[in-house]
C-alpha cells in the first residue's frame, strides 16, 4: 500500500500532494503488510457492528431517547467512512486505480471529509447531552428531545455537506487543485483541522470537566445525605450518563494519538516548509491512523458493555425469550375465568378452583400451590 496516501485520516493535510518519504524497504515493507491485514479487519468489524448498532437504536425500548439518535446517527457517519476505507484498500490491494474514474476520487475525498467530521460532532453532542443529564438535570425533559436532535443533527449535517463541497469545484479529474484554487484549498485544509481537532478538543475538554466536577460535588452531598434518598434518584441518570461517558472516554483515547501525528505533520510543515517524513513519524502516522479507524469500529462493543438498555435489547434479538407461567401463556378459557374472578369479590377462606384445575386460591392471599402438591 502507498505509504503516502493510504492513511485516509491524514490524507486531509495532504490532499494536494503526497509527503516524501525517507524510509527504508524494510520499514515501507513492514508498514504496508500492516495495514494490509489490519485495516480490512477493521473495516468489515466496524460496518457490520455499527450496522447491528443502528438497528438497536432503532427499537422500542430506547429509540425514543434523543442521545439514542445521536448515536445511531454516528454508527451510519462511522459505517460510511470504514466502507470509504474498504473500497480504497480494495483498490490499492488489487490495483483497480478506482481513483481515476471520473468523480469517484472527488466523491472518496468529500465523504472522508465529511463522515469524519460528522463523527466528530455527533460526539460533541453526546458528551453535550452527558453534561446537561449530570450539571444540569432539571433542564432534561425539557432539552433532551428526539424532535431537538433531529433539528440539530439536520443543521449540522447541512453545514459540514456545504462547507466541504469544495473537492467538487476546486480539484481536477486526478483530484489535483486547480492552480487558481490552491490556495482555497490549502485554507480549507486548515479550517478542517479547526473543525474537527481543535475547536472539539476545546469543547469536549471543557464538558469534560465540568461533568467532573458535578460528580465529584454529587459525591460530597451523598454522603451527607442518606443512601437510601440517593439511591432512588441517582441510578436512573447513571444508567445512561455512565454509557455516554463511556463513548467520549473512548473517542479521546483513540483519537489522540491521530491528532497528535497530525498536529505535528501541520506545524513541521509550516515551520520548515519540509514535507520529509522519517521512519518514526510514519511509524506513529500508521499506528494511530489504526487506532483511529479502531475507534470507528468498536461502537457496539463500548454501548454493549455500558449501556444496559442497549445491552438488553441485544440480546432479545438473539436469544430465545424465557417461558413464562403468567397469564399470556395460559389457555384461553382459563384467561376468561380468571378475569371474571378479579371481578367478583373473593370470600376469605374460600376456594376457588381454575378452568385448567392445576391451580386454586385460598381468599384473598392469592396463594399459588399445583394440585399435585396437595
Amino acid at each position: 500500500m502507498d505509504r503516502n496516501c493510504s492513511s485516509l485520516h491524514n490524507s486531509v493535510v495532504n490532499i494536494s500532494e503526497c509527503l516524501d518519504q525517507d524510509l527504508t524497504g524494510e520499514t515501507n515493507q513492514t508498514l504496508s503488510t500492516l495495514e494490509r491485514y489490519i485495516v480490512p479487519f477493521i473495516a468489515v468489524i466496524g460496518i457490520l457492528g455499527n450496522l447491528l448498532a443502528f438497528i438497536v437504536f432503532l427499537r422500542k425500548p430506547i429509540r425514543n431517547n434523543s442521545s439514542s439518535f445521536f448515536l445511531a446517527a454516528r454508527c451510519l457517519s462511522d459505517a460510511g467512512f470504514l466502507l470509504v476505507l474498504m473500497v480504497i484498500w480494495v483498490s490499492t490491494v488489487f490495483e483497480l486505480y478506482l481513483s481515476k474514474v471520473l468523480f469517484l476520487c472527488k466523491a472518496l475525498i468529500f465523504s472522508t471529509y465529511v463522515f469524519g467530521c460528522l463523527s466528530v460532532w455527533l460526539v460533541i453532542l453526546v458528551t453535550a447531552e452527558n453534561y446537561t443529564r449530570i450539571c444540569k438535570p432539571f433542564l432534561v425533559h425539557r432539552v433532551c428531545k428526539t424532535l431537538y436532535a433531529k433539528i440539530v443533527f439536520c443543521v449540522i449535517l447541512v453545514v459540514i455537506i456545504s462547507s466541504y463541497s469544495f473537492p467538487f469545484w476546486t480539484m481536477t479529474d486526478n483530484c489535483v487543485p486547480f492552480p487558481a484554487h490552491y490556495a482555497f484549498v490549502t485554507i480549507m485544509v486548515y479550517i478542517d483541522s479547526v473543525l474537527t481537532l481543535f475547536l472539539p478538543i476545546i469543547l469536549i475538554a471543557m464538558l469534560m470537566a465540568a461533568m467532573v466536577t458535578s460528580t465529584i460535588q454529587a459525591r460530597k452531598r451523598r454522603r451527607r445525605l442518606s443512601r437510601s434518598s440517593m439511591s432512588n434518584t441517582m441510578n436512573p441518570t447513571m444508567k445512561v450518563t455512565t454509557m455516554l461517558f463511556a463513548v467520549t472516554v473512548t473517542f479521546i483515547v483513540l483519537n489522540i494519538p491521530s491528532h497528535s501525528v497530525r498536529l505535528w505533520l501541520m506545524v513541521s510543515t509550516f515551520l520548515e516548509h519540509d514535507n520529509v517524513v522519517t521512519s518514526a513519524v510514519s511509524i506513529s502516522q500508521t499506528i494511530s491512523s489504526l487506532l483511529y479507524y479502531l475507534s470507528m469500529s468498536i461502537n457496539v462493543i463500548i454501548y454493549y458493555i455500558f449501556g444496559i438498555k442497549f445491552r438488553g435489547t441485544l440480546n432479545g434479538l438473539f436469544l430465545p425469550k424465557p417461558i413464562s407461567v403468567h397469564s399470556s401463556t395460559r389457555p384461553d378459557c382459563y384467561n376468561s375465568r380468571e378475569r371474571l374472578r378479579k371481578v367478583s369479590v373473593p370470600l376469605l377462606g374460600v376456594i376457588n378452583y381454575a378452568a385448567t384445575s392445576d391451580y386454586f386460591y385460598l381468599g384473598t392471599r392469592m396463594t399459588r400451590t399445583k394440585s399435585s402438591d396437595l
